[in-house]
């Protein structure tokens, strides 16, 4: 049912499956084809660390265990609609014990917020010309090192003044490219073209799309994360 997916994601249902397995093996008299809704219930308050909610009366003096994050927990939840979805399809249940059961509410909480001014220094520091498009598609897209890394020219339209990002799953993200952004690209893309007249190895990285980053080093490859 999974093989369609990641292998991280396989990897981490896998051990929300065995956890969930290893719970019913420990504190119910259920499989994991025969568990009921009160089962998946009782372990997402034991993920919660909540036991007196999860566990019959005799055991709940076993030692407490350290909560799991919503988002976590959630995750787990999401593994399970998974499995039983599955298993609704192939006719081996005839009802989803997910069912009804609602998500772990995730908080987000703010972090490092940097100020206009603040961030117009970052932009303004000196560097070469690799540091300041590094700097500005940071500021302007907010993407991940390993997004922008990845980023090719041919993900780069400058007359529609889009960009398109490929993520995990096969998953996109097309962003507007701001007026800044949009001069620091073409600055970016002639000291490029500049440099491919007297560097063949970008030269050779430029004349293949596959090949053809956004920010390349002087051998013609990638950059580091």
């Amino acid at each position: 049912a999974m093989c369609g997916k990641a292998r991280t994601t396989r990897h981490k249902y896998e051990r929300c499956l065995a956890g969930f397995s290893g719970f019913l093996a420990r504190f119910g008299d259920r499989g994991l084809v025969l568990a009921e809704r009160r089962d998946v219930v009782k372990f997402l308050a034991w993920l919660d660390g909540n036991n007196r909610a999860a566990l019959p009366l005799h055991q709940v003096g076993d030692p407490p265990r350290t909560p799991l994050s919503a988002s976590t927990r959630k995750g787990y939840l999401s593994a399970l609609r998974a499995f039983y979805f599955y298993c609704l399809h192939m006719e081996y249940v005839e009802h989803d014990p997910t069912a009804g059961i609602r998500a772990p509410k995730i908080v987000h909480k703010r972090g490092l917020t940097l100020t206009a001014e603040e961030l117009q220094q970052f932009l303004d520091a000196p560097g070469s010309e690799r540091d300041r498009i590094q700097a500005y598609l940071f500021v302007f897209t907010a993407q991940r090192a390993g997004a922008l890394r990845n980023l090719r020219w041919r993900d780069v339209n400058m007359s529609e003044r889009e960009m398109t990002f490929h993520g995990k799953g096969g998953r996109t993200n097309v962003l507007p490219i701001h007026d800044e952004l949009l001069g620091a690209l073409s600055r970016w893309r002639r000291s490029l073209l500049d440099e491919a007249e007297i560097n063949p190895l970008i030269a050779a990285a430029l004349y293949d799309e596959d090949s053809g980053y956004v920010l390349l080093t002087r051998r013609g490859l990638p950059v580091t994360v």
